[in-house]
Parts: structure tokens; C-alpha cells; sequence
């Protein structure tokens, strides 16, 4: 129901606002702010079956943000690095998958019970939504479009893709440089 939801509810708003940006933003700050409220909620949640309700919505909600974070970066960065992009995203996405057991356990035992880990996960969620906020602005994606399309069209690497030198080609030239003298 999320991932096919929150892209109905993305094109909706695009339609409707006619900003691509705002509408991404919007579904990811619902979705995230839903899903963290729902899991803070759940941490001091007495009620199985409540609590079942709350984690499953909190689910939905969160299942309908990757459509626009995706869209996102498909508007973002240039067409030749959006696999090094996608699976810079994949990397991040699976550490999580690979270290939140491992963190709900550690809280859970040490941390006074799964409430703490509950409390971390909506912190996190929140975090999310700062850093989209700060982060992701219209003036950045401008910026950002000019250099691609200045970089499709031949005009070189832009500023941040180029290499630095390298410390063992100038130590080697120096090394040469001494000997000589």
C-alpha cells in the first residue's frame, strides 16, 4: 500500500503545487513525520494490538517515501553518476539494515527496554527531515542542474569531480628533485 500510495499521492501534489521539489519534499516530511510519531508512540504503548496498528501504519507511511526521495535523485545528479549515486544509497540503506539488530538489541538490553530503541528510530526519522530541509533547496538544485548540463555538453569534469593531486606523485618529484641537486 505505501510504495504504490506514496507514488499517487507525489504526482498528486506535483500536479496540484506544479513543484517538483516541494511535492518530493511534502511526501518525504509526511511519510517520515507519520512514521516517527507512530513509532514514538509505540515505545510507551501498553496494548499489543494497538501497537501492532501503530507499527503498521508507521510502515505505510514510510513505504511511501522512496518514490520521491528516488525521484529526487534522478533530478539531481547527472545522468552518467546516477548508478554510482543509486548505489552510494543502496550502501548506506543496507549498513542500516546490517547494524539496527544490533543497535535495537544493544538498547533494548542496556538502553531500559525497546522503547529506546522505539525513541532512536523517530529521532532518526526527524533527522531526516532536518537535513531534507537545510539540505535539499531550490538555489542547490540550480546549481547543480548548470553543472551537469555544462558537463553534458563537453565543458569538462565540474569543480567537485576532479581529482587532487596525488601526495605520491609529489613526493616522488621531490624525491627526483633532490637527487639532482
Amino acid at each position: 500500500m505505501g510504495f504504490p500510495g506514496g507514488g499517487l499521492v507525489s504526482d498528486w501534489l506535483f500536479r496540484r503545487t506544479q513543484n517538483f521539489l516541494l511535492s518530493c519534499q511534502l511526501m518525504i516530511f509526511v511519510g517520515l513525520a507519520v512514521a516517527a510519531l507512530c513509532v514514538l508512540l509505540t515505545a510507551w504503548n501498553k496494548d499489543v494490538v494497538s501497537a501492532v496498528a501503530l507499527i503498521t501504519l508507521a510502515s505505510v507511511f514510510a513505504y511511501m517515501t522512496p518514490q520521491a526521495c528516488w525521484s529526487l535523485l534522478q533530478d539531481i545528479v547527472p545522468a552518467g553518476r546516477i548508478g554510482t549515486a543509486g548505489g552510494f544509497v543502496h550502501l548506506l540503506a543496507n549498513l542500516a539494515g546490517i547494524l539496527s539488530p544490533g543497535i535495537t538489541g544493544f538498547l533494548s538490553q542496556y538502553g531500559g527496554g525497546y522503547h529506546t530503541a522505539f525513541l532512536l528510530a523517530s529521532v532518526l526519522a526527524l533527522a531526516g527531515m532536518l537535513l531534507l530541509a537545510l539540505l535539499v533547496r531550490q538555489k542547490g538544485l540550480n546549481t547543480l542542474r548548470a553543472l551537469a548540463a555544462s558537463w553534458a555538453a563537453g565543458g569538462g569534469v565540474p569543480v567537485f569531480h576532479q581529482p587532487l593531486p596525488s601526495s605520491i606523485a609529489l613526493t616522488s618529484s621531490m624525491q627526483r628533485r633532490k637527487r639532482v641537486s
